[in-house]
């Protein structure tokens, strides 16, 4: 069995608000730490901080495992929560620092890879156009079109976020230049369809719309 790669450093960076399947992914590398290093989808959930239910930690144990991340020794008979239940017992097999990103079918998933995509081109470019920024965070299986960095780009501004640079007042917003004012750290801030930017470096939520609008779109 694979032992886990340190990566300190980088483990730091990555604190902050994590989704049910990086919890998970935590989670199983630090039961791959321990001896006896198998465990159960009960066990991870059990450790799991906020909870995941168990749905969600068994089928993304099962993903895991039909990627190759993980063994699995099916029909394990574990004793606990007062009887006695069957569940796979699981180990890691192929460590890495970030959660593997495949769905069912073992495809790679591309949601929430282009925003990642452009807050690290955000980085590196400083400053940066609707289509500039598109072009940067463009490669291999993601793909971001002008519009939708438009619109991430005005989200992360109204968040404080970005800035729009000097003279660019009167020009369209797709030729509007924006600058980097505030990085947070490594994680994509979200932008939600209930109009929010949530920084999961910092948990700061930013309302973009007002209570009323956000109510009346509700329906």
């Amino acid at each position: 069995m694979a032992q886990p790669n340190q990566h300190s450093k980088r483990e730091i960076e990555l604190a902050g608000l994590l989704t049910p399947r990086e919890r998970i992914w935590a989670t199983v590398r630090r039961f791959a730490k321990r001896k006896p290093a198998q465990f159960t989808a009960l066990e991870i959930q059990d450790a799991c901080l906020p909870l995941v239910n168990h749905t969600t930690v068994r089928n993304t144990l099962a993903q895991f495992a039909r990627t190759g991340h993980l063994s699995c020794i099916p029909g394990q008979i574990i004793a606990g929560r007062g009887n006695r239940r069957t569940e796979p017992l699981y180990a890691l097999e192929r460590d890495q620092l970030d959660p593997p990103a495949y769905g069912r079918s073992g495809k790679a998933q591309a949601r929430g890879l282009g925003n990642l995509a452009m807050w690290r081109a955000m980085k590196v470019l400083k400053t940066f156009s609707a289509q500039e920024l598109a072009q940067s965070a463009s490669a291999g299986t993601v793909s971001v079109s002008p519009l939708n960095a438009r619109n991430y780009m005005l989200a992360l501004a109204k968040a404080g976020l970005l800035q729009i640079t000097a003279g660019a007042a009167g020009v369209a917003r797709m030729q509007q230049r924006y600058r980097l004012v505030n990085w947070t750290g490594p994680k994509a801030p979200m932008f939600s369809s209930t109009k929010c930017v949530l920084d999961r470096n910092t948990g700061a939520v930013t309302l973009l719309a007002s209570a009323q609008e956000m109510v009346d779109a509700s329906e």
